[in-house]
Order: C-alpha cells, then structure tokens, then sequence
C-alpha cells in the first residue's frame, strides 16, 4: 500500500512538506507501505527516525513548512 501526502500539486514529501512527482521522487519502505520523498536527504531523515515521519504522511491535509532549508539539511 502507498502512502502519500496530498498537495495541491500532487504528492507531498513528509520530511520537507514540499510538493514532489512520484516518478522522480526517492521511494521508503516502512511497517510494508512506500513512502514518498523529494531527496536522498530527506530519505536519509525518513530512515532515522520513521515514525514521526510515517505519522506525517498518514495525516492527510497535513500542512508542513519548507522552512528547515536555513539549517541546510540539503533535500532540494
């Protein structure tokens, strides 16, 4: 089962909040569902701690802000 983050341009990465093409973006497994992310970076965040992230992408109309980038975690 694919678990996605709805936006108003598709999917949504529920690391960084930012609207993502599934057919570009980085796939994760977690607890047997794919996840979708916008970047190795991000993927790498998913896989460090998946529950809060599996928690985002489940809360639909969940709004998140692409506000990280002052830290640098280079997603995007």
């Amino acid at each position: 089962m694919m678990n996605k983050m709805k936006s108003s341009t598709g999917t949504r990465c529920p690391v960084c909040g930012m609207g993502i093409d599934e057919k570009s973006a980085k796939k994760v497994e977690y607890n047997g569902q794919t996840y979708f992310v916008a970047s190795d970076g991000c993927k790498a965040r998913f896989q460090a701690d998946p529950a809060r992230y599996a928690g985002k992408a489940a809360e639909s109309g969940s709004t998140s802000t692409h506000g990280h980038h002052d830290g640098g975690h280079g997603c995007c």
